[in-house]
């Protein structure tokens, strides 16, 4: 019976321990808790004391490189390329309410988000991925350029900002319209925005 016992052992745990022994195979990475930056807007009904509805940017939160400051490298890491707007996993959009972003309609639900430079690096615009797309191909946000891009909204660029260490995004509301709010994402010397519009229920 001992034997029978040490036999079945080893014919259920030797393949994962000489899989993990192959330095060909499977690998694991992640587990640990990783920072993640927000960025929220939320509508509240006072008289009802109740939400109107509410969007949200989730992003990992990549540190900039003296490097990229170097002439032609920030060229080289963007021209012609999606960028995946963040670090580790996918940097998501999540609205319950349709929203015009850079004048392109998004409809309620989640989406990957990304930054595509035109190949002259005079055009930039934000890329809307289907998070089931993405999923149904296994894709990781390392290989934004193998995603579908579903929507792109036009982002204007401005350079020679003070130099921002970490990414950061920002939804800035509007002072006089209750529904509008810029986004801005600035991460070394330079800034992208575009106008975001909510389409708020009457």
């Amino acid at each position: 019976m001992k034997k029978f016992l040490v036999a079945l052992i080893l014919a259920v745990f030797a393949p994962a321990l000489i899989a993990q022994s192959n330095g060909n195979g499977i690998k694991v990475f992640g587990g640990k808790m990783s920072e993640r930056g927000e960025t929220r807007i939320l509508f509240w009904d006072g008289n009802e004391n109740a939400p109107v509805g509410e969007f949200v940017i989730a992003y990992g939160l990549p540190k900039w490189k003296a490097e990229y400051a170097e002439s032609g490298t920030f060229d080289k890491m963007t021209k012609g390329r999606v960028w995946r707007l963040g670090k580790n996993f996918w940097t998501v959009l999540d609205t319950n309410l349709p929203l015009r972003v850079g004048g392109e309609q998004i409809e309620p639900g989640s989406y990957y988000l990304g930054v595509m430079r035109s190949t002259d690096g005079k055009k930039w615009e934000l890329c809307f991925i289907d998070p089931a797309s993405a999923r149904e191909k296994r894709l990781d946000a390392s290989q934004i350029g193998m995603a579908e891009i579903a929507l792109k909204a036009p982002l204007r660029f401005s350079g020679d900002q003070p130099t921002q260490e970490t990414l950061t995004m920002t939804l800035e509301k509007a002072e006089k319209k209750l529904n509008r709010a810029t986004l801005k994402i600035t991460w070394g010397t330079f800034l992208l925005q575009t106008p975001v519009v909510a389409h708020l229920p009457n």
